[in-house]
């Protein structure tokens, strides 16, 4: 088994993937949540430390400015001038997310959370720094969402990757946490039928559940990620082989390779499930 860390041990990591197996969904993603505020705010205290003339606010919009470049930034600073929303001191998934999901719900669309936040909540946690959410509508009703709801989101014209270019996705910035919320348009039919077989989960104790993909789909959305960047990027890696690693025999593996083949990523599933461990090499 290759372990997430070449400092940890397999037996080590074992332990860790049974704690996390025990863990309730709830607790995951509190974690997810503080883990990736901490890793903000260090990042806002050393800008200030550097920049003794800077604020706090100014502080996270440059932290920001570093992630999202400066063209989504300047748009984003003029938003929260025009629509007088205040930063937060921290960012907050499930405020972030509330408003999007109620319209989405609201309209009836179709919707599962996935990307670094549903391989947290299915594997190994880890900081997140943006909200990828697989949705069934267009950009009218994303522009809908953002004028609706002015307070919330701003939808970016510059935070875009190359796959925005060709109307695949778009990215909401949500405003008061500065968390890039990036909606993809399923445009094929597996992912339709992702979808459909997306489940609701209690992110939060006590709040409506939100419907995340299923484990299968994340693995399969991070092969044909890992396989499209040119098979060189060991997080989106590491991501798979972490929800690989927590599902185990829970996941329906006869079902996943046969998604793989079709997706042409089944030589790189063996190869993930000899890494997670759960096949000989």
């Amino acid at each position: 088994m290759r372990t997430q860390s070449v400092d940890t041990r397999p037996e080590v990591e074992r332990v860790l993937i049974e704690m996390i197996r025990k863990a309730p969904i709830t607790k995951r993603f509190v974690f997810v949540q503080a883990w990736s505020a901490s890793l903000i705010e260090a990042g806002v205290q050393s800008i200030q430390y550097t920049h003794s003339d800077v604020d706090e606010t100014e502080a996270r919009l440059r932290y920001a400015e570093r992630h999202l470049g400066k063209k989504c930034m300047d748009e984003v600073r003029c938003a929260l001038l025009r629509r007088q929303v205040t930063v937060a001191t921290h960012p907050d998934f499930q405020a972030a997310l509330t408003p999007l999901i109620e319209m989405l719900e609201q309209h009836t669309i179709s919707y599962a959370l996935s990307g670094s936040v549903a391989h947290s909540l299915y594997g190994m946690q880890r900081a997140s720094f943006q909200v990828d959410i697989l949705a069934d509508c267009d950009k009218q009703l994303l522009t809908t969402i953002s004028d609706q709801c002015e307070a919330s989101y701003l939808l970016s014209q510059d935070a875009a990757p190359a796959s925005m270019q060709c109307h695949r996705a778009f990215t909401l910035m949500h405003l008061p946490s500065l968390l890039p919320i990036v909606v993809t348009l399923p445009r094929l039919s597996y992912e339709q039928e992702m979808l459909d077989r997306a489940q609701p989960l209690v992110l939060i104790a006590g709040s409506r559940p939100v419907r995340v993909i299923a484990p299968e789909d994340a693995v399969l959305l991070a092969l044909r990620e890992y396989h499209e960047d040119g098979e060189v990027a060991d997080d989106i890696w590491l991501d798979l082989l972490g929800v690989l690693k927590v599902q185990g025999n829970n996941l329906d593996l006869p079902l996943l390779a046969s998604r793989a083949e079709k997706l042409q990523v089944g030589d790189l599933l063996r190869q993930a499930l000899i890494d997670a461990g759960l096949r000989e090499a």
